[in-house]
C-alpha cells in the first residue's frame, strides 16, 4: 500500500503575491495619472522623439501668454499610454512648453490640469484616435469671479490615418481676458 501525501498550500503566500502584483499595477498606474515632474525627467532623458512614435502620438505645446506662472496640478494619460517628454511642472509667466505622449498599438489620450496663480484650474485634453479623428478642447474646472484668462486648444498639424498611425501636433494656450 502506498501512501500518497497532499500538501495544503498555505493562503498566506498567495495572498502576498496578490497584494505585491496589485502594487506594482497601481504604482504603474500612479506614475501615469499622478503630477507631473515624478517622471518628467528620466523620460525626457531616456526617449528620442524619434523612439516615440507609436500607434499614435501627441507632440504638444503649451503656452502661457498671462502675466502669471502656471502650475502642473494634475496629468494623465490613457491606460496604455505612455509619456515620452513629460509636461514640465511650471510654465513660466509668457513662457512655453512641450511635451509628447503615445501608444504603441492603440489611442492616445492625454490631460494636463494647470493651477493658476489666483486658484483657477484649466483642463487640456487631446485624443488621437488609430484610424479616426483628432480631438483636442480646454474648459475651466474651477474658476475666480470674474474670469481673468482664457483657454484655447488647437491642432496644428497631424493626420496620416490612412497609414496605420495617427499622430497630432497640438498647441494649449492660456491667454489673458481682455477688456
Amino acid at each position: 500500500m502506498s501512501v500518497v501525501r497532499t500538501r495544503r498550500l498555505s493562503r498566506y503566500p498567495i495572498l502576498l503575491a496578490v497584494v505585491a502584483l496589485a502594487v506594482g499595477l497601481s504604482e504603474d498606474a500612479a506614475g501615469q495619472t499622478g503630477g507631473a515632474g515624478r517622471h518628467g525627467a528620466a523620460a525626457a532623458a531616456s526617449e528620442s522623439p524619434a523612439h516615440c512614435r507609436g500607434a499614435t502620438w501627441i507632440q504638444g505645446n503649451t503656452e502661457n501668454r498671462t502675466d502669471t506662472a502656471i502650475r502642473v496640478a494634475q496629468d494623465g494619460l490613457g491606460l496604455t499610454n505612455r509619456w515620452c517628454i513629460s509636461p514640465a511642472d511650471d510654465v513660466r509667466a509668457h513662457a512655453s512648453n512641450h511635451w509628447r505622449a503615445m501608444d504603441a498599438s492603440g489611442d492616445t489620450d492625454l490631460h494636463i490640469v494647470y493651477l493658476l496663480a489666483n486658484g483657477d484650474q484649466v483642463l487640456f485634453r487631446a485624443h488621437v484616435v488609430k484610424d479616426g479623428p483628432i480631438d483636442v478642447g480646454c474648459s475651466f474646472v474651477e474658476q475666480a469671479s470674474p474670469p481673468r484668462e482664457l483657454c484655447q486648444a488647437e491642432v496644428v498639424g497631424g493626420g496620416a490615418h490612412n497609414f496605420g498611425f495617427n499622430f497630432a501636433f497640438v498647441r494649449f494656450s492660456l491667454l489673458p481676458v481682455r477688456r
